[in-house]
């Protein structure tokens, strides 16, 4: 009996080391989830740790600094700011080498590389990538194919540039006025109308194997905070959130997105306490896994963000609370001591604390998983660009569609002087702070003079210099520019208002006469918004805000 009891002790510690000697990495041919499983398994403390942080970097090019992170500290996700995409060629460069190192590693898994790419206002990468109108010129057009045409595009850009992952779209529902953080990276105020144009911008997107990104969980639309400076407190019930908010994300969850930020927004009537959504469990592991049942992959919006400062505590102690909470993923933006310091207090923790390593060790499965289904099949996205690919962006008919999609989304909110088809006799004057609009606006007015509003030494001349004139044709783009606009209330003339970015404006104007709503801030949505003007283009576009059911 003993011989049997001896020989069954050899045979499982045997077994037990050719599972933990089998050698694999991300490449081996294993199902994922399996593969998923003996890679955690094998995983160092170290190893684990690099999965779920997120680190940019300073500069636009490979240095130590980028270099010691992915080599030494096994790095798994890099984000791209603007500061990082000065230069495309740097930047391919960069992304190609950061790859290479992570595969000479031992696991050979790929680095996420993530940028903010939106469309419209938020465009992280500039360079030749295109300008889109944006998601609020998505709602007024509403048009399904519009909005996927649009994810499909941005992505295949990325793509070229080797970024596997964008954080887009913003589904917020746009349900306050003075949201302006938020503004035209809305689709609409309404939830269902966003929810739509949302998937299928993630349906485009997909296509290229961009890895899409819904924000800012579980909503960023209904607070006149911005998070970037301060905790906006936000006073929905969670009955409020299910009948708005929620709504475009239960849609994405039910299509499979593979990965949501979560927002820094208090929500004091729901959690009972003024602390973050990204640092709620309450939230991320509660609300967002259990409760709507997301599999994928929960990531912090910028741990840097004033948004995310709880209690005077250090980034590294929040770092922690965000991993307890839920998340998969940290971004953190800068800098390079802050990151050494979390990256050393969360490697301890996890020798200390069974809790942390566990849950580090579930997060690292989720983002390894998500890599598993997007960057390993021969059609992701390439890890090492090629220079060459830059010289498709943009690729071609990309133009035609931003000026057509643009064109299609102006919108005549008040009509007394459109068309303006101006007489010889006729002085026009057009103010505004945008180079590019004056430059389009004598395009199609040549005769027109032009008044700069640049800084407020400039703006207390408005009203005197527009009185010279028959017409003044104004740029509205921001609560800045308002006040000026605002100064010609008791202007004789005819005022004609074109607005870009967010028309939420128009509620405080009921004293102008003549409205459209452009959204982008591109030069084909301010063509669009001229030809419309000029009676050259009809303006289809409808209004993507119920401004009376706003707050």
């Amino acid at each position: 009996m003993l011989k049997k009891i001896i020989i069954a002790i050899l045979l499982s510690a045997i077994s037990h080391i050719q599972i933990f000697s089998e050698e694999i990495d991300f490449y081996s041919d294993i199902p994922d989830a399996e593969l998923t499983q003996k890679l955690i398994k094998q995983m160092s403390n170290q190893e684990l740790l690099g999965q779920v942080l997120m680190y940019s970097y300073e500069g636009d090019r490979v240095s130590g600094e980028n270099l010691y992170w992915v080599r030494d500290k096994n790095l798994g996700a890099i984000k791209m700011f603007g500061w990082n995409a000065t230069s495309s060629y740097n930047m391919v460069n960069t992304i190609t080498r950061l790859q290479k190192e992570a595969y000479q590693l031992k696991f050979k898994i790929p680095l996420l590389v993530a940028t903010d790419q939106e469309g419209g206002w938020v465009q992280h990468i500039r360079g030749n990538t295109t300008q889109t109108p944006g998601n609020l010129s998505l709602g007024a057009t509403n048009n399904l194919i519009d909005s996927y045409t649009t994810g499909k595009l941005i992505g295949n850009e990325l793509r070229a540039l080797g970024i596997n992952m964008n954080f887009a779209p913003t589904v917020d529902v746009y349900r306050n006025k003075d949201a302006d953080v938020i503004g035209p990276r809305a689709f609409s105020s309404d939830p269902i109308e966003t929810a739509n144009l949302a998937l299928a911008f993630y349906k485009g997107m997909d296509e290229t194997r961009v890895i899409t990104t819904a924000k800012h969980f579980p909503g960023h639309g209904n607070t006149n905070k911005d998070s970037h400076g301060t905790l906006p407190i936000i006073k929905s019930t969670i009955e409020d959130l299910y009948a708005n908010d929620l709504i475009p994300y239960e849609l994405l969850f039910n299509e499979n997105i593979p990965a949501v930020m979560m927002g820094h927004l208090a929500f004091p009537n729901i959690n009972k306490e003024i602390i973050p959504a990204s640092l709620s469990p309450s939230f991320v592991t509660e609300l967002l896994k259990e409760k709507m049942n997301f599999k994928g992959v929960a990531i912090t919006d910028d741990l840097f963000m004033h948004g995310a400062r709880v209690n005077g505590l250090s980034f590294a102690g929040e770092s922690k609370l965000a991993l307890l909470a839920g998340n998969d993923l940290l971004l953190v933006s800068k800098t390079a001591r802050q990151h050494q310091l979390i990256w050393d207090e969360l490697l301890y923790l996890m020798g200390e604390d069974k809790v942390l390593k566990d849950r580090i060790a579930d997060a690292a499965s989720r983002v390894i998983s998500m890599k598993l289904k997007y960057l390993k099949d021969d059609n992701r996205v390439p890890l090492y660009p090629d220079y060459k690919s830059l010289e498709s962006i943009p690729l071609s008919g990309t133009k035609e569609f931003v000026q057509s999609q643009a064109g299609r989304s102006i919108t005549i909110v008040k009509n007394e002087k459109i068309p303006y088809i101006n007489s010889d006799d006729d002085s026009i004057l057009l103010i505004s702070n945008y180079n590019r609009f004056m430059n389009i606006g004598k395009e199609f007015y040549p005769e027109a003079k032009r008044t700069w509003i640049t800084n407020p030494e400039t703006f207390s001349n408005v009203p005197q210099t527009a009185n010279y004139f028959d017409t003044v044709v104004f740029c509205l783009t921001s609560k800045t520019n308002l006040r000026v606009l605002k100064s010609l209330e008791n202007y004789k003339g005819n005022l004609i208002v074109l607005s870009f970015l967010t028309p939420v404006y128009i509620d405080t104007l009921p004293w102008v006469k003549t409205f459209v709503a452009a959204y982008g801030q591109s030069e084909e949505s301010m063509r669009a918004a001229f030809s419309v003007l000029k009676g050259f283009t009809n303006a289809p576009g409808t209004f993507p805000l119920d401004l009376e059911k706003m707050e």
